[in-house]
């Protein structure tokens, strides 16, 4: 998902919790919104706005 597998590998292999986890720069660079979203995922934020802005 664009990490070298060594990188990936360390990465998962963290002893840090989830909530670390999910706001590391390692994260929110392999995993962004737009593969998100190519997965077939919603996009929490854009969906939030549409709903707020109705």
């Amino acid at each position: 998902m664009g990490l070298p597998q060594h990188d990936a590998y360390v990465f998962a292999s963290t002893r840090k919790g989830y909530w670390r986890t999910a706001h590391s720069k390692t994260l929110s660079y392999s995993l962004t919104n737009r593969k998100l979203e190519q997965l077939g995922l919603m996009n929490m934020s854009k969906t939030l706005q549409s709903i707020q802005c109705d």
